[in-house]
């Protein structure tokens, strides 16, 4: 069966992106620990709600 092509939805884009084995291992791995990472992130230094959420669960049915 062939796969119909469906017209761009600019809102909610995804392209999909296949490499190899071999060139997973090509990448150069990321040197940055996690601690890093949120030094260094667009968020660093934003106040942010990290409080968990205690209200009851949402059931969801599929």
């Amino acid at each position: 069966m062939e796969k119909q092509k469906q017209p761009h939805d600019t809102k909610n884009r995804f392209d999909e992106i296949a490499i190899t084995d071999e060139e997973l291992r090509q990448m150069p791995a990321s040197t940055d620990t996690l601690v890093d990472f949120f030094r260094t992130s667009p968020l660093s230094g934003v106040a942010l709600d990290l409080d968990r959420d205690k209200s009851d669960s949402t059931e969801v049915q599929l």
